[in-house]
């Protein structure tokens, strides 16, 4: 069997959570490899809107929203960052959101739910880290005109913002190779050996050494797993997104239903559904997506539609993030979110810090796999 050259540490699955983690430890000098899958994988990022989105996350889980917020806080910088590095302007706006309601029901559960947030919310950000406003009907039509008569209000935060995935996904990709990082694609690792002096990896016929192990590979964690002793409660669920010509400029502030590109482009999702690892379309989901889209703006009944896709968002049991360090392999971690967006700028900051083993405390203990009831995989 052909052996391929050794690493320090190897990050499997090269989405916007694996390339931003790889970008940090590459940045910091680590001799690091992507072990990628490739354009065949369920690509989390395929569905997503790129938004950067703070409020109303973490209800019940109190780090978990400290945590965004933190990440969101470094996103200005990040950005800048990436950009200055590789030249590549990730477009990121903090243009504030909104989350559009239907009925007086919505705007009340949702009002509970930042009501939850704000009282549980650690003391670093017990006031900054809970900013948004309750906006009836008129307070809302002065911000986003044309609404339909289905709208009754909703909720606004500045935190929130948007960027361009696709070039946030290239600027993280360049900037590690800059930084003498190896990006390996068609690369899907089919076994993880435990060796004395680290890891091998099986990738085809060739193998790959590594001293330290991140699984970053979203479902696929749920069988990789178990290979260094680490069951990871997680399965996919399905988005669908459709998206419109391009039209005049509509409204500039995105919602948790759809948001407009600078292209023009409208994208329409928010669909959350259990089908196995199928990443098809299906005629109920867009006529939901479609529904919901046509609810919030009626004008966009006579738009046409250009694009359509499925695509599987890895979600752990709780749908907060996990990081985890195995106990009986502490060089080989386990890292899941649905977040990729919003959280690439701490998990190239803080998160990779802590996989390298800085003298840092980010606090991730909440999120390690302790928390759920399962069984270290024999």
């Amino acid at each position: 069997m052909a052996v391929m050259r050794a690493y320090d540490t190897i990050v499997i699955g090269g989405g916007l959570v694996g390339m931003a983690i790889a970008y940090g430890l590459a940045k910091r000098g680590i001799n690091v490899a992507v072990a990628d899958e490739g354009d065949k994988a369920f690509r989390a990022a395929r569905g997503n809107f790129a938004l950067v989105w703070v409020h109303g996350k973490g209800g019940g889980f109190p780090r978990y929203a400290s945590w965004t917020r933190t990440s969101t806080d470094l996103w200005p910088a990040f950005a800048d960052q990436l950009k200055d590095r590789t030249g590549i302007d990730v477009a990121y706006s903090k243009r504030g959101a909104v989350h559009i309601c239907f009925s007086d029901d919505e705007m009340a559960k949702q009002q509970a739910k930042l009501e939850q947030v704000a009282a549980e919310a650690e003391p670093i950000h017990l006031n900054p880290g809970v900013e948004y406003e309750m906006l009836d009907r008129t307070a809302l039509d002065r911000l986003m005109p044309g609404l339909g008569p289905d709208v009754v209000g909703a909720t606004y935060s500045s935190l929130d913002g948007l960027v361009n995935s696709l070039m946030l996904h290239e600027a993280l990709l360049k900037g590690f190779q800059d930084f003498g990082g190896r990006y390996l694609p068609d690369h899907r690792v089919l076994d993880i050996n435990l060796r004395t002096d680290g890891f091998v990896l099986k990738v085809g016929i060739c193998e790959i050494g590594c001293n330290r192990v991140v699984l970053a590979g979203g479902i696929a964690n749920a069988w990789l797993g178990p290979m260094i002793g680490m069951q990871v409660p997680v399965k996919a669920l399905r988005g669908q997104i459709l998206i419109t010509e391009r039209l005049d400029r509509i409204f500039d502030i995105p919602t948790s239903l759809m948001r407009q590109t600078d292209e023009g482009t409208v994208m329409l999702g928010d669909t959350h559904e259990d089908a196995g690892l199928d990443e098809g379309t299906t005629l109920q989901g867009f006529r939901k997506v479609a529904a919901n889209g046509v609810r919030t703006f009626p004008f966009l009944a006579n738009a046409r539609l250009v694009r359509a896709w499925g695509a599987l968002r890895p979600m752990p049991k709780d749908t907060f993030s996990i990081y985890s360090r195995s106990a009986e392999h502490p060089n080989a971690f386990v890292v899941n979110c649905h977040s990729g967006v919003t959280l690439a700028a701490i998990h190239a900051e803080q998160l990779a810090a802590w996989i390298a083993g800085e003298d840092v405390t980010p606090g991730v203990d909440p999120f390690s796999l302790d928390r759920f009831d399962v069984q270290t995989a024999a």
